[in-house]
């Protein structure tokens, strides 16, 4: 692992215990590259680094020795590519996963938990709320996602909108819980990149497949990068109101080794990582020591 990686791997060993001495549980998930996911269809002259392939493995083995809790998404996602060549995983025009790679994923996610003692034992301090899901019986254009075709040549001809299935989640009595349930918080939280938007799929999914409420603070601004969003939800009444029992911090694999710090991030967005730690340790811990923090 190269430096920066290991950087950001000692940045969430100390939130994690932070989160723990207050009696909350995190579970990382790393989201793998669209290109290791989809493979097969790359160029038969293109390889994939070790370096890439491998990264996965040795990110999940270093949190782990760390104490992070971590959901690998890796192998699940590239089960559901080749399950169903039809319904891809990811969009064929941009990074993010289609709504059967957000259910692929969710389904990854609710694996991790049961078979994880330590996250179960979080999970199942959290009310069930029912919920229930409706695939769409035809598929879905989706004029927007295509942020790959931004680094095309201005004059490539401009590829026609994607078709793709797509589901709707509601809760199952009473009112509809994405007007009403999540805004105010609770004890499961999802903190992620664009990944979790709304749009993507991925926080309904955990929802239906979870049959939890899901409070969803999720990057709502290009280049706001992980360790914002993580510190803008704990400044959150969401969690210094209703403090949650589980948080699920969901982070691109392009994103891990991308600091606070990462000097092409907008500067608003931009913070050192020692004083990124003091923040988040006053937002978690009011009473804490600065030796902790060492």
């Amino acid at each position: 692992m190269d430096d920066d990686a290991q950087a950001s791997f000692r940045l969430i060993e100390k939130l994690n215990q932070m989160l723990l001495n207050r009696g909350i549980t995190l579970a990382v998930t790393v989201v793998p590259s669209k290109m290791e996911t989809h493979r097969e269809q790359l160029p038969d002259h293109f390889k994939i680094s070790r370096y890439m392939t491998e990264f996965n493995d040795r990110l999940t083995t270093t949190l782990r020795n760390k104490g992070v809790q971590v959901i690998d998404l890796k192998k699940s996602l590239r089960e559901a590519a080749l399950a169903d060549i039809d319904n891809p995983v990811f969009y064929r025009l941009d990074t993010h996963w289609t709504h059967s790679g957000a259910m692929a994923a969710a389904k990854a996610i609710q694996k991790g938990i049961e078979s994880n003692q330590i996250l179960k034992k979080a999970f199942d301090a959290t009310p069930v709320t029912a919920y229930k899901l409706v695939w769409k019986s035809q598929k879905t254009r989706h004029a927007r996602a295509r942020d790959i075709t931004n680094f095309l040549p201005p004059d490539t001809p401009r590829y026609p909108p994607e078709e793709t299935l797509k589901f709707s989640v509601q809760q199952a009595n009473g009112p509809n819980s994405r007007l009403l349930g999540e805004l105010d918080g609770g004890e499961f939280a999802l903190v992620g990149s664009s990944f979790s938007g709304d749009w993507t799929g991925f926080p309904d999914a955990l929802r239906f497949v979870l049959q939890r409420k899901v409070f969803n603070m999720s990057v709502r601004v290009a280049d706001t990068g992980p360790w914002a969003v993580m510190r803008a939800y704990l400044q959150d009444d969401a969690f210094q109101r209703a403090t949650p029992k589980f948080i699920l911090w969901e982070i691109p694999d392009r994103s891990i080794g991308l600091g606070p710090n990462y000097k092409f991030r907008v500067a608003r967005y931009k913070t050192e990582p020692s004083e990124w730690l003091l923040q988040v340790a006053a937002l978690i811990e009011p009473d804490c020591e600065l030796a902790n923090l060492a």
